[in-house]
């Protein structure tokens, strides 16, 4: 399976560690899609994380901690906290179909278990 052309490489990384965590689940090559998808949001959660924590370009003494002064003396979110957010709501989203966490683990072997059991009525 091979992740989609728009990753980038920090972004093929998280893509290969994916493919590791999501194997017994059964996966097949259209899962390429969909787990590439979902290793742009983890790389695009961590790339904004990284400006919030140590912005970087001409502006970066006006950001801290993901709010920044404007030329008026306002302050206001960073964009980055935005798409950080926005990328957290997608990882969510898609890593629970995949089992990403113990919770989303608990429910799809649930699903299994009762997929599997037969019905004695």
């Amino acid at each position: 399976m091979k992740p989609q052309p728009f990753l980038t490489p920090d972004g093929i990384v998280i893509f290969k560690q994916l493919i590791k965590h999501v194997k017994k689940v059964g996966l097949i090559d259209i899962d390429s899609f969909r787990l590439s998808d979902l290793a742009n949001a983890i790389d695009m959660v961590q790339r904004s994380s990284q400006e919030i924590n140590f912005p970087s370009g001409k502006n970066a003494k006006m950001k801290k901690n993901g709010v920044q002064e404007t030329i008026n003396g306002y302050t206001q979110v960073t964009g980055h906290v935005t798409v950080m957010d926005k990328y957290n709501k997608i990882v969510d989203s898609i890593g629970a179909k995949y089992g990403l966490t113990s919770a989303d683990r608990e429910k799809i072997s649930a699903f299994s278990e009762k997929k599997n059991k037969p019905n004695i009525s």
